[in-house]
């Protein structure tokens, strides 16, 4: 593949994923926080501004992150056959976490009003999003010590 789309691929994907785990922490974290002050009608109105805003960012990042995931998956599917079982496994629970993120954003953002239960889903997205970048950070790993490990043995070898 192309190394200029590889790296346009690469930004397509962290670019969405830094927009939705920066956006949800301040939706969730901040916003909540700066808004106590305002009256409560103002505040309200506020929040559902931002959030009406946030919901089509965040749609939008979820599907550049399912292009971009998706291709990438393709074309480094084979290192990952290759470093089994703890690329697979890796890669696997990548999905598994991305699809249940996924699946409480669009419940939680559904909608013109948010849910009762907004404010702890909301945490929840933040504990699976965090778990995931350390999921994704741990198969980028494996991936990148395979291509140095075999470095290593090639250049050793006579």
């Amino acid at each position: 593949m192309n190394p200029v789309l590889i790296v346009i691929l690469r930004w397509l994907h962290i670019i969405p994923a830094a927009i939705a785990v920066g956006g949800l922490i301040f939706m969730r974290f901040v916003l909540p926080a700066a808004l106590r002050p305002l009256p409560d009608e103002q505040s309200r109105e506020v929040f559902l501004r931002a959030r009406r805003i946030f919901k089509i960012m965040l749609h939008a990042s979820i599907l550049f992150l399912i292009i971009s995931g998706v291709i990438n998956s393709i074309r480094l599917y084979p290192q990952y056959v290759q470093h089994r079982p703890l690329a697979i496994a890796l890669w696997h629970t990548h999905m598994f976490l991305a699809v249940i993120v996924f699946i409480i954003s669009f419940w939680s953002l559904a909608g013109k009003e948010p849910p009762k239960s907004q404010k702890a889903a909301a945490t929840v997205n933040v504990i699976l999003l965090l778990l995931l970048i350390a999921v994704s950070s741990t198969l980028q790993y494996v991936r990148q010590r395979a291509i140095s490990d075999s470095a290593t043995a090639t250049a050793g070898s006579p």
